[in-house]
């Protein structure tokens, strides 16, 4: 096997009903500008409902390729 480093950055879970809504002061908390949403086709309602939230942190929206 060949040696190699690996870094992980430690992981924020925030787990509940309606925890969703806490996504925007969560990008803001660890001060980014902008934020990523990914999904598949099935989860699109919700990815549109998370989009919705993110307001300005969202700088795109790409609905399919």
């Amino acid at each position: 096997m060949n040696p190699f480093v690996y870094n992980a950055n430690p992981g924020r879970v925030i787990f509940g009903p309606g925890s969703h809504s806490q996504i925007a002061s969560e990008v803001q908390l660890m001060n980014a500008g902008k934020a990523l949403v990914l999904a598949t086709p099935t989860q699109s309602k919700a990815a549109h409902r998370l989009s919705d939230q993110l307001g300005s942190f969202l700088p795109a929206y790409l609905i399919r390729l």
